[in-house]
């Protein structure tokens, strides 16, 4: 789709879909409790950006998938009659048109190449360099509480990240991308959660004590893209590719 998560913004607030906040708002629990009361409005509520989280120079953006709409916008298939279900009923006619059928003819098989190639063109891409290494900060510079990380609930453990895109790799090169409650201990520190029975657990299991796997989050990005991150699609599924569809 080709979409970023600024531009995103953008289509939600041309649509009326986006409140946005221009005092400066805690991100200790007061973030939290504006979007909670929000979110639980009519249709669940306007998405709302935070232009000024004290303490920070980057805003907030919550509940921006938080109503149907927003999630067919999201997915791009807002102007579909059939909305959501237009995702399935691509994906049904892929795999008809996609798989092989027995007895197939030579001709019929051509007939699929240039839905092949389009499929091919859905692979993740190797680049050299991305829009999210225009300011690199490490070592020391590379501090943590830079980011308006949020504490959303009083008796929480702390501030923790709820919408980063962990892209893990697996021993045997496998990788996978999942979202993960991420809770800032230090500030150079957090903690991976991962409960048993998810992938970022499978994948941990596959190291020796005391090695580390190698772990990348990422914020922002396509906006099917944090949907797919969150799918509940086999382990080793190209969830990028899925995205990109």
């Amino acid at each position: 789709m080709g979409r970023d998560f600024q531009t995103f913004l953008h289509q939600l607030e041309a649509a009326g879909e986006l409140h946005r906040i221009a005092v400066e708002v805690d991100p200790f629990l007061e973030i939290g409790a504006i979007a909670d009361r929000v979110s639980k409005g009519p249709g669940g509520g306007k998405a709302l950006l935070f232009e000024r989280a004290k303490g920070s120079a980057l805003p907030v953006a919550m509940n921006v998938y938080g109503s149907l709409k927003r999630m067919e916008m999201a997915l791009g298939v807002d102007r579909e009659p059939r909305g959501l279900d237009a995702i399935a009923d691509r994906i049904e006619g892929l795999m008809k048109e996609v798989l092989p059928r027995p007895g197939l003819g030579f001709l019929e098989k051509l007939s699929k190449l240039p839905m092949l190639m389009e499929v091919a063109g859905w692979l993740p891409k190797t680049v050299k360099k991305g829009p999210c290494q225009e300011i690199v900060l490490t070592g020391a510079d590379a501090k943590l509480s830079r980011l308006p990380v949020l504490t959303t609930w009083p008796e929480d453990g702390g501030p923790f990240i709820t919408l980063g895109l962990s892209h893990l790799r697996y021993k045997d090169g496998r990788r996978n991308m999942g979202l993960y409650r991420l809770q800032v201990h230090d500030e150079h520190t957090l903690g991976f959660h991962t409960q048993l029975h998810h992938d970022g657990a499978r994948a941990r299991h596959g190291y020796a004590p005391g090695e580390r796997m190698p772990v990348a989050v990422s914020f922002g990005g396509e906006p099917n893209l944090t949907y797919c991150a969150t799918a509940p699609l086999p382990p080793s599924s190209p969830r990028c590719c899925l995205a990109a569809s």
